[in-house]
């Protein structure tokens, strides 16, 4: 048993637009005050599951993505070369951006506020005194409606929560495909203090003969340890390759050199599916790469933010991304290396930064502030552990040196540094640092959209 004690005064998961469904999810959030029982069979969470009428067990083809960083895009990209082929999905992802409908997707649309607080009200009525946790029961909750539209799909895009061995969604057994994103290190205090720890979590999702595909590692211990399990588990494994001569990755619609690797994992698992006789063609999925879209991923929100900050005219891009470790750390180094190979003139990178106050900033800014010209701090005001622009920029300081200045909000920031930069030079900003602060700069542009 582990026990997890929130922040009770703040419940991100549970913001919603509708207030009727954000009481409902606050309640069930505070089942997040129990102890968590790791188990999978012999588990309350099981035994809701058979209350709910096993709705795990009559579900479309599963495909199962675990990892550390990658499972997103990759399952984004996924998806749009299945539509593209006339394969409509359902999805179940976490954690959402701005409200919870994001998480589960019927044949490849949100679910609409009627079926989820509909949804809510029957599986709730089976809770009983169960100890549940959120993430248990708005798993079940997909599972539940999955089962029930099973014939309006062709596949479930089902992404693990945490791990992957023990996770809530590995219940299902029976998978047309599992694929496992890069590994890095991630919840350590659950999963293991190694890489080879972390990846035989991440790892557990591969079960008895089912085709697996392992994208490229940047450690060569998960490698090894992930090949080792599709071996004993007698799964046909797919090695992602760094390069596929195939398809055009220079095209892809997500900014990054590390996204082309995310896409050969993506085309790897194509190809499983094309041996298990699914159809693909070639020009509709070189469509899919070049068409899928992913929120938060170095998400370029340029035209929103120029819109609603004065600053028409100028050579301005401006970046979101809500990643919160080194991996995420990496991938933003190789893009703005990337970048100065390819910019026509210099630019200047600025760095708006926000982390929750659980994280650790100086491993995230260590191999990035380097590449920045100016860093500053934003408030995180929803989240688990809320962090303000001045506590996040003493912290900074102190552990890593460097100077961060402290802003508002991200529009106030945005003004601010247009002030301070010179107009004859184009000026990269990027935003990043967690998702949290992702979900709630997305949130600000939406509603300065709709006024």
């Amino acid at each position: 048993m582990v026990t997890i004690t929130p922040d009770t005064a703040v419940r991100a998961d549970a913001n919603h637009p509708n207030t009727e469904i954000s009481e409902k999810l606050d309640r069930i959030y505070n089942l997040h005050n129990r102890d968590i029982d790791f188990r999978l069979e012999g588990s309350p969470y099981e035994l809701f599951l058979e209350r709910l009428g096993n709705p795990h067990l009559d579900l479309p083809p599963v495909i199962h993505v675990a990892g550390t960083n990658g499972k997103g895009s990759t399952l984004s990209m996924l998806r749009s070369i299945l539509n593209q082929n006339g394969y409509k999905t359902h999805t179940l992802t976490s954690p959402h951006l701005i409200c919870f409908n994001e998480r589960i997707m019927l044949s490849d649309k949100e679910i609409s506020d009627d079926v989820l607080s509909q949804t809510l009200d029957t599986l709730w009525d089976q809770v009983d005194d169960l100890p549940l946790t959120f993430f248990e029961f708005t798993t079940a909750l997909g599972f539940y409606l999955f089962s029930a539209h099973k014939n309006d799909a062709d596949f479930l895009l089902l992404e693990v929560g945490m791990g992957g061995r023990l996770d809530c969604t590995n219940i299902i057994k029976d998978k047309a495909l599992a694929i496992i994103t890069h590994i890095g290190y991630d919840h350590m205090q659950f999963l293991g203090d190694s890489i080879d720890k972390i990846a035989a979590e991440k790892g557990g999702i591969i079960t008895n003969g089912t085709p697996t595909v392992i994208a490229a590692q940047h450690y060569a211990d998960a490698q090894k340890t992930l090949i080792d399990i599709a071996q004993k588990k007698h799964a046909k494994t797919y090695l992602a390759a760094q390069t596929h001569s195939t398809y055009d990755l220079s095209r892809l619609s997500l900014c990054g050199s590390h996204q082309k690797d995310n896409a050969t994992t993506a085309l790897s698992a194509v190809t499983a599916l094309e041996n298990q006789g699914y159809i693909f063609q070639r020009d509709k999925i070189q469509q899919g790469l070049e068409t899928a879209q992913w929120r938060a991923r170095l998400q370029d929100i340029t035209p929103q933010s120029i819109k609603h900050c004065a600053l028409h005219g100028r050579n301005i891009r401006i970046l979101l991304d809500g990643g919160h470790n080194l991996s995420a750390a990496l991938a933003i180094k190789e893009f703005l290396i990337e970048c100065k190979r390819n910019d026509p003139e210099p630019t200047a990178n600025y760095l708006l930064f926000g982390m929750q106050a659980s994280r650790d900033p100086a491993s995230f800014l260590e191999p990035i502030a380097p590449y920045f010209d100016r860093i500053g701090t934003l408030p995180i005001q929803t989240g688990h552990h809320p962090q303000t622009a001045n506590a996040l920029a003493e912290i900074i300081k102190e552990v890593s040196g460097l100077q961060a200045y402290a802003y508002s909000d991200f529009k106030n920031a945005i003004t601010e540094i247009i002030n301070l930069h010179s107009a004859q030079m184009p000026l990269r900003i990027i935003i990043a640092g967690s998702l949290y602060l992702a979900g709630e700069v997305l949130t600000q542009l939406q509603q300065k959209t709709d006024r």
